[in-house]
């Protein structure tokens, strides 16, 4: 099935510090608590399924994921946590931490349990990214609730290796033959999504595991009678926005994928003037539609 159903960095100091620093609000941080636990599992599964290697939850990253959570939702009310201002830190507000700082900036930040939050990231173009980007080696996850107020950091920057793979080396997602994969894109900030798109499908993603010069790309995807799907396009060479994605080719259907559908995608570009392809198909999740009757 493709949709999901350690070694642990440890210190006597670190330990100190949760104890001594994070603990002071009566919600304290544990590697173990059992939302940490789904969202790492969930989060590997989505790497396994894209034939990446999986990742080392790190505690002392996740501690700093925890501390700035804290600090976003302390001051939810405050400017500087809104948008995207939420991954810096004022010094002067509240629960701000050296720790915490640096987290969120290295951070996905979403407003769900982690879990959720995984799930919601690998649904956008930008969120994506570094959840299945092969450098990454290590990864961070904490999260603060506090009322009805959530907020979970996944740190997927910090720790990474550099790989010399050949230009025909991508990852792609949905993955070949990937089953049961949802119908919508998840909104995130940075925004791609022009203003007269009101309801865009599912995101797919291509990227070259290293900085080559990607031009001239082409992309069709179809249904299974081949019928071709509108689609927005964002490449290295006509992004669609501002926002860094390195090699990343992202193609968002206009339009919401159907259930019980199989999407075909035929893709093409030169890479350092080399002609590629690359076609694959996958298949949505099993439903009733009530707006296609």
């Amino acid at each position: 099935m493709h949709k999901p159903t350690a070694f642990f960095v440890t210190s006597l100091l670190l330990v100190a510090i949760s104890t001594n620093l994070y603990s002071e609000t009566g919600t304290s941080f544990s590697i173990s608590d059992p939302e940490i636990t789904r969202a790492f599992e969930l989060l590997n599964t989505y790497r396994k399924n894209a034939g990446l290697k999986p990742v080392i939850l790190n505690e002392e990253l996740s501690l700093a994921c925890f501390a700035h959570s804290r600090y976003v939702v302390k001051n939810k009310s405050h400017s500087a946590t809104q948008g995207l201002s939420a991954h810096y830190e004022v010094d002067s507000l509240p629960y701000a931490t050296p720790q915490g700082k640096k987290a969120g900036m290295k951070s996905c930040i979403a407003y769900v349990k982690p879990p959720y939050a995984v799930e919601q990231c690998m649904n956008t173009f930008y969120h994506r990214m570094p959840l299945i980007d092969p450098k990454i080696t290590e990864v961070g996850i904490g999260y603060y609730t506090e009322g009805y107020s959530t907020v979970c950091c996944i740190d997927m920057q910090s720790k990474y290796v550099w790989y010399n793979d050949t230009t025909t080396k991508v990852v792609v997602y949905p993955e070949p033959e990937a089953l049961d994969i949802t119908l919508a894109f998840q909104m995130e900030q940075p925004n791609p999504i022009p203003r007269n798109v009101t309801s865009p499908g599912y995101p797919i993603t291509i990227e070259f595991i290293r900085q080559y010069n990607i031009k001239n790309v082409k992309v069709k995807v179809t249904d299974k009678k081949g019928n071709e799907l509108e689609c927005i396009l964002s490449t290295p060479e006509k992004p669609l926005t501002t926002f860094p994605q390195g090699n990343e080719v992202c193609i968002i259907p206009v339009n919401r994928l159907k259930y019980n559908e199989r999407y075909t995608v035929d893709f093409s570009c030169t890479v350092n003037g080399v002609p590629f392809t690359k076609k694959w198909s996958f298949y949505t999740r099993i439903g009733w539609d009530a707006a296609g009757l």
